[in-house]
């Protein structure tokens, strides 16, 4: 079935609903169990104790436009390997619900640590080798060390390897036996279609992965073999094509969010792996493709204020990747507060989503989880004195952006405020990014730009040049921070320069069609390409403007 999304991508404000889905019972430690291991939970509940319809109204009235809907392969799937029915119907009732309040919806095909055997979330037991799969991992505390295990228990090493090395499936009774990516992708397709099985419903985008692992990390084996992780790469992408080849089959024609692995969330190392490649790869495998289907999603989380890069220098590092990856697309598809409601948390996700929206890119905010008891202290507490899984997160993370009652932590409050719901309310039909719009104030009809570092003026010719490929009357304006940037190595042969002119204008502002942005041009007063003149190092107006 073919996508008919109401929202463009870099319009997208969205937020991760997990609730149920990622919190209890998809925790090895539960004290109602003989052997500390229920079954996955075979109901789906995305928001607790709250119905479906109270919480799609809570998110609307926020202000957000999309849903990234985490769901487990593990439980779509009995131990059997038979379809859960109650619980994908659930999920397929979730999508119909949303999509009738106007939400884009990405189904993320959700994992952590690999499976619940491991102390994590996503994959079903057969993907274990069969000496895993009686496992129970039990973490010290609250589970809060989760992150950190891929790096110091070989398990996740094994896991890893096996799964990108794509060596054939253990056996086990009712499942059939596939290699691993291949019995991935097989499990995926066949929720989709049981999903698109049912009358009007489709999905805006699908995230085929959460956060891949490199099994590298494991003892820092990345320094020593720096060959491997090329070689990892080429599997990721491998991966990717296999599981777009088998979703096209299945009926899918929304986006795909593809991530690069779990070493690049915040660029918090030396270097980053990315995706070089990916979109031409794909392109090449599957030619009847449309590139513009492809969004570049790393996550991006700044644990500590002095750990890691400042978001200028991440995004700076993710625009690079990016392009690297022939994205015409980026959304950040997680980031939240790691202080878990700490007041500093309110500035550190202040300055991300300030630089996010100067920047115009979009984001999905990590997360609306209203299935916890109380206060984060107050459910620690009431843990630690009743042992009650249901009354803390999987992970020890309280993230949420609401608390049980419906409203905002007092740490999101003017955060919302801020950047989803009176921009939201600001949003207009010709679907400009709305960050642009405070610096159009002019009126006559131009398009503004600005030339990089270095360069004074754009001669005549050119300015003429560019009014006659853009169709715009041109003028340079020296007094704003917006730009029309590209990296030489995208810039297309002269026959191509007027058609990329008027892709890359639209692929930023994210109108549908050009006769919007004349619109918005002639309503506004103007038309401004944006990046952050920090972020122009290796900018280049000119190449844009050349024969």
């Amino acid at each position: 079935m073919a996508c008919s999304q109401a929202t463009s991508i870099p319009c997208l404000r969205g937020v991760n609903v997990s609730s149920h889905s990622k919190g209890m019972p998809f925790n090895p430690v539960d004290p109602f169990s003989e052997d500390g291991y229920l079954p996955p939970q075979r109901v789906f509940k995305p928001f607790g104790k709250h119905s479906t319809s109270a919480g799609l109204e809570c998110i609307s009235s926020l202000g957000f436009n999309c849903i990234r809907l985490l769901i487990f392969l593990e439980a779509c799937f009995t131990l059997s390997g038979e379809v859960a029915d109650s619980y994908i119907d659930g999920v397929g009732d979730f999508i119909l619900a949303a999509h009738s309040r106007g939400f884009f919806v990405v189904l993320d095909f959700h994992q952590d640590n690999f499976s619940r055997r491991l102390g994590g979330s996503g994959l079903a037991d057969v993907f274990l080798p069969t000496s895993l799969r009686t496992a129970r991992t039990v973490f010290k505390g609250l589970g809060e060390s989760w992150g950190s295990q891929p790096l110091t228990d070989r398990r996740y090493w094994t896991c890893w390897t096996r799964f990108w090395d794509n060596v054939l499936a253990d056996e086990m009774a009712g499942w059939p036996r596939l290699p691993l990516q291949e019995l991935y992708v097989h499990c995926m397709s066949v929720v989709l279609r049981k999903l698109y099985a049912r009358d009007g419903l489709f999905v805006d985008a699908i995230d085929i992965i959460n956060e891949p692992c490199l099994p590298e990390i494991f003892a820092a084996q990345f320094i020593f073999s720096p060959w491997q992780i090329r070689a990892r790469r080429e599997q990721l992408i491998d991966f990717y094509i296999r599981a777009i080849t088998d979703l096209e089959q299945a009926g899918f024609r929304g986006y795909y969010f593809l991530e690069p692995f779990n070493y690049d969330v915040s660029c918090l190392m030396r270097f980053a792996i990315g995706l070089d490649g990916c979109c031409d790869r794909i392109c090449e495998a599957i030619p009847e493709i449309d590139r513009q289907r492809f969004v570049f999603t790393p996550h991006c989380y700044q644990p500590l204020k002095r750990l890691g890069p400042s978001i200028d220098r991440m995004v700076h590092n993710y625009m690079r990747l990016q392009e690297a990856g022939g994205f015409v697309w980026m959304i950040i598809g997680e980031l939240g507060d790691v202080t878990y409601g700490a007041p500093e948390g309110e500035g550190i996700l202040d300055k991300q989503l300030e630089r996010l929206s100067d920047m115009a890119i979009p984001w999905i905010v990590w997360e609306f989880c209203p299935v916890y008891e109380t206060s984060e202290a107050e459910s620690r507490d009431a843990y630690r004195i009743t042992s009650n899984v249901h009354s803390f997160p999987w992970n020890g993370e309280y993230c949420s952006i609401v608390g049980p009652d419906l409203q905002p932590l007092p740490i999101y409050t003017n955060i919302i405020a801020r950047y989803v719901t009176r921009p939201q309310s600001r949003l207009t039909l010709t679907r400009f990014s709305n960050p642009a719009r405070r610096h159009c104030t002019r009126q006559n009809k131009v398009l503004h730009i600005l030339v990089r570092d270095g360069v004074d003026t754009i001669p005549a010719d050119r300015l003429q040049h560019l009014t006659q490929l853009s169709g715009q009357t041109v003028s340079t304006w020296p007094d704003v921070r917006w730009y029309i940037i590209t990296g030489s190595m995208h810039v297309p042969p002269s026959a191509q320069t007027r058609q990329y002119l008027l892709e890359f204008t639209l692929s930023v502002l994210g109108f549908y069609h050009y006769l919007d942005a004349g619109l918005f041009a002639n309503q506004h007063g103007g038309i401004t390409v944006c990046t952050d003149q920090s972020l122009l190092e290796e900018a280049y107006i000119c190449d844009l403007l050349a024969e």
